[in-house]
């Protein structure tokens, strides 16, 4: 539809390519090294990591002391409400996400929903939904990730490509679709 790439020509349209993380700021959700890749990218991208944890602290040192990053490109929100949350991800150009350890992978069915293709190590929960190259990518190193970032950055048609599909597998995952499917095999069992 018309509406849908017209929403996607906004998000690119944007002077700073928003990268963006939800997760528990814990140990297994790797999140420095997310703040290692941003901080190869130049300062045309910013980063908003959501969420709470024990290692919120830590996480901000690292980031604005030790990698020496801006509070203007990379920010913390903590705890937001809802609405917030669904802003963030309409907002963001990339989801990106680093967790080794996903089972469900509920953060990239959210930021699909939005029409935001994700960028995340090859794990689990990320193989489940993640289509390499079709709605996001699998990558298995910092400089894959970096590298894709920049892709998506500089080519707009790949970028239109994965919002469009990444928005078509986020509507697989609304209630009523996965209310349907659960009917469905419950109404199959003998």
């Amino acid at each position: 539809p018309i509406f849908v790439h017209a929403k996607f020509l906004i998000k690119i349209r944007k002077k700073t390519f928003r990268l963006l993380t939800v997760a528990r700021f814990r140990p297994e959700k790797n999140l420095f090294m997310l703040l290692d890749v941003f901080k190869q990218l130049d300062a045309s991208f910013s980063f908003t990591l959501i969420g709470f944890g024990d290692q919120e602290q830590e996480l901000k040192e690292y980031a604005y002391e030790r990698c020496k990053l801006s509070q203007h490109r990379v920010l913390f929100i903590i705890k937001p409400e809802k609405q917030m949350l669904v802003q963030a991800y309409k907002q963001a150009n990339v989801f990106i996400f680093a967790s080794k350890t996903e089972t469900q992978g509920i953060v990239f069915a959210e930021s699909m929903g939005a029409g935001t293709p994700v960028v995340a190590f090859k794990a689990p929960g990320a193989q489940d939904i993640i289509q390499d190259g079709q709605n996001g990518f699998l990558v298995t190193s910092k400089k894959q990730m970096v590298n894709r970032l920049q892709e998506l950055q500089t080519d707009l048609k790949l970028y239109r490509m994965l919002c469009k599909n990444a928005f078509a597998t986020g509507q697989e995952y609304k209630i009523e679709g996965l209310t349907q499917i659960l009917l469905h095999l419950y109404q199959q069992q003998p």
